[in-house]
């Protein structure tokens, strides 16, 4: 899990989530229940401390399964690999893909869903 960043990929997947669809849909709550910036700060604060075992377990239980028929051998040689400079980079690199392609996903899931709502009713009627 250290060595892929698979806990820290999926939680920034929820946190991105969660954003995405925050920043488009508060606007349209009418005002008085809409977040203010410090708020949705915290929110995401508590979902990361919340998350963060729950994610951890999983993406443990998905690589026992996924790594269920390599060897001792073979998963030390995977450990070295994502240890040295490139193996590192492609961690990176590939984690940003993912978080990246979720959360245009998320934004744009949001998008249609704010499209499909009725538009806030307005006070003073």
């Amino acid at each position: 899990d250290k060595a892929t960043g698979a806990t820290t990929v999926n939680l920034n997947i929820q946190l991105w989530t969660f954003q995405a669809m925050a920043s488009i849909m508060d606007p349209v709550l009418p005002p008085e229940r809409r977040m203010k910036p410090e708020q949705l700060e915290d929110i995401m604060w508590q979902i990361q401390l919340q998350s963060r075992p729950m994610i951890q377990q999983f993406a443990q239980i998905n690589m026992l399964y996924a790594y269920r028929s390599v060897s001792d051998h073979e998963l030390t040689e995977y450990l070295k690999l994502y240890e040295t400079e490139i193996g590192k980079w492609y961690v990176d690199l590939a984690g940003k893909a993912i978080v990246s392609a979720f959360s245009n996903i998320a934004e744009k899931t949001a998008q249609r869903l704010k499209k499909a709502l009725p538009p806030p009713a307005r006070g003073g009627s």
